[in-house]
Parts: structure tokens; C-alpha cells; sequence
């Protein structure tokens, strides 16, 4: 269940794309996310999650989508070049994100880390092929949006620091099945046509949604609250990888809390 629930979202936060955020004092942010399905690999239906969310990606704006396993930085970043709005789905975050010392391209991580924030403008250099250690030229992309749903084991996370350095894994969001519950499903239920109709439906109308979200005043002092409790989750982790994620906490609650109000008012 829970990876039917990441593979919703990331369905609705790339169909909102830059046209839907939420007013945080003189910014606004916008509701990209980076989540990965974490899971044992074989019985957890990762894929099939990861599967339904392109179909119904596909379905509404095909021109969204990217194979992205084993993408260089530069190969990417001429993909944001043709269309600024984009969305990856990764059967394999290991395609993407090799473990542990084995990125071969250093840049991709700090690309990636600067999309999530959502820029008006992100740039990039080209190396010159011909002549080591120098740039050929500098591209830029304005108003990009980029949004990742991928798939792997918990092994995953026990990278190399350095691989992943600069704020990257803040920015992503892992979603772990309960093993505990035991709910195995052998045999999932075949397609509803009419759900699959309405799922469709709704995703396309939330593609054309134009609208800037604000706090209500009584859910002011609420943010305010979870925004200390958050701090101070961040300032006593033991662990970096995790006091990084602690310290978006506040920002993850304001894309929930806008993504259930595009799910209830659209």
C-alpha cells in the first residue's frame, strides 16, 4: 500500500509541475519530490508501483517521461534542455545513483540536489572533449522542474558520504513497506477500467491548475510547532544521512499538506 501511495504522489506532483506552490514568506515552493520504494527485492511489487505510475503519466503528457538508468549529466541535462519540465522513474536506483564509489559521473548528485529545490534558472557546463580539464561551453535552462520516483534495497543507503555529499539525500524521501503487517498480494486484482478512467481524468485536470497556496492563520502556529520539533530532531541525529533529511522535514509537510488540498479541491 505504501508504494501505491508514493506512485499517487508522484503522479500528482509531476502533473502540478511549477504551476501549483505553496507562499512561504517572499518564496514560494513548489511540490517536486524525490521518492524511492525501499524494499526487499522479488515479493515487495516495487515495479509494479513504479509501472503504475508511468502508465498514467504516459497517458496524460508522454512527453513528461525519460528513461534514465545509467544517464550521464550531460546526456540529462540535454533532456531539461528540450523540455524544462521532466519526470524519471528508476527501476533500479543503482542505474542512476551507483553505490558506493562507483559514480563515474561526479556531477549528476549536484545537479540533481539543485533541481530539487526548483530554481528559476540552473545551469551547466559542457566538457570539451578535446581538451582535458576545460569546459566548451555553459547552457542554461530556465524554470526547470524535475520530479524522481525510484526503486531499491535497503543496502542501497549504506553509501559512501562522500557519493551523496552536499544535500542530496535530504532532498529524497524513502519509502519503506511494513513487513511487519505481512499483507503479501500473489495474485493483484485485475485492472478497473472505470477507476483507471477517473485516475486519468483527475491528472489531467491538475496538469492545467494554476494556483499559489498559503497557511491558513490556524495552521500557523501548528507549522510554527513542527518547524522546532524538526529542529531539534535535526540537531541531536547522531547520523548525517539522516539529520539532512530531518532538517526538510518542515519543507516535506508543506508539499503534503498542498498536495491533499489539490486531492480534496481539484
Amino acid at each position: 500500500m505504501q508504494y501505491i501511495f508514493a506512485s499517487a504522489l508522484h503522479c500528482m506532483t509531476t502533473l502540478a509541475g511549477r504551476k501549483c506552490s505553496v507562499a512561504l514568506g517572499s518564496k514560494k515552493v513548489y511540490l517536486p519530490l524525490y521518492l524511492i520504494l525501499v524494499g526487499r527485492s522479488g515479493f515487495m511489487r516495487k515495479t509494479s508501483a513504479l509501472y503504475c505510475a508511468q502508465e498514467n503519466i504516459l497517458a496524460v503528457d508522454p512527453s513528461l517521461t525519460f528513461p534514465s538508468d545509467g544517464i550521464s549529466a550531460g546526456a540529462f541535462f540535454d533532456i531539461l534542455v528540450r523540455k524544462p519540465h521532466r519526470s524519471a522513474i528508476c527501476t533500479e536506483l543503482r542505474q542512476l545513483i551507483p553505490h558506493n564509489s562507483k559514480i563515474t559521473d561526479t556531477r549528476l548528485i549536484p545537479l540533481l540536489t539543485n533541481l530539487a529545490d526548483c530554481p528559476s534558472r540552473i545551469s551547466f557546463s559542457y566538457k570539451n572533449r578535446s581538451v582535458v580539464g576545460e569546459f566548451a561551453k555553459e547552457v542554461s535552462v530556465k524554470e526547470p522542474y524535475f520530479t524522481l520516483l525510484g526503486a531499491t534495497t535497503i543496502e542501497w543507503f549504506d553509501i559512501d558520504p562522500s557519493d551523496i555529499a552536499g544535500g542530496f539525500m535530504g532532498r529524497v524521501l524513502p519509502i519503506c513497506a511494513v513487513e511487519k503487517d505481512k499483507r503479501m498480494i500473489p495474485k493483484p486484482p485485475p485492472e478497473d477500467a472505470e477507476v483507471v478512467k477517473r485516475i486519468r481524468q483527475y491528472l489531467s485536470c491538475l496538469k492545467v491548475i494554476s494556483t499559489q497556496m498559503a497557511l491558513a492563520p490556524e495552521a500557523e502556529p501548528i507549522y510554527d510547532k513542527k518547524y522546532e520539533e524538526f529542529d531539534l530532531l535535526a540537531s541531536t541525529s547522531p547520523n548525517d544521512l539522516v539529520c539532512t533529511l530531518y532538517s526538510r522535514l518542515q519543507i516535506y509537510l508543506l508539499k503534503f499538506s498542498a498536495l491533499l488540498e489539490l486531492s480534496e479541491n481539484v
